[in-house]
């Protein structure tokens, strides 16, 4: 039950924190921590989206690291790097 109560707090403190928005000119704050993302206002929130990368095959992929949504991962499409619920 403790846990349960520190991790809803820290869920709380984070929502709190974010950044919100209508369009990205709201993002003022937010800043990503790598040089192969930018900034965008997905679901009226603030967050670091990672930047589009030329591929041929799926491993020249590997180094974009992991998708915004758990249940994704990064694809070659098209000759681009794109997340991918598989």
């Amino acid at each position: 039950m403790k846990s349960i109560i520190i991790a809803f707090s820290i869920v709380a403190i984070a929502y709190v924190l974010s950044e919100r928005c209508d369009h990205i000119d709201d993002c003022a704050d937010t800043q990503c921590s790598t040089n192969a993302s930018h900034v965008e206002c997905e679901h009226h929130v603030c967050t670091c989206m990672a930047d589009a990368m030329s591929c041929s095959n799926r491993q020249d992929c590997v180094m974009m690291g992991r998708c915004h949504d758990k249940h994704e991962e990064f694809h070659c499409l098209d000759g681009m790097c794109r997340c991918i619920r598989m």
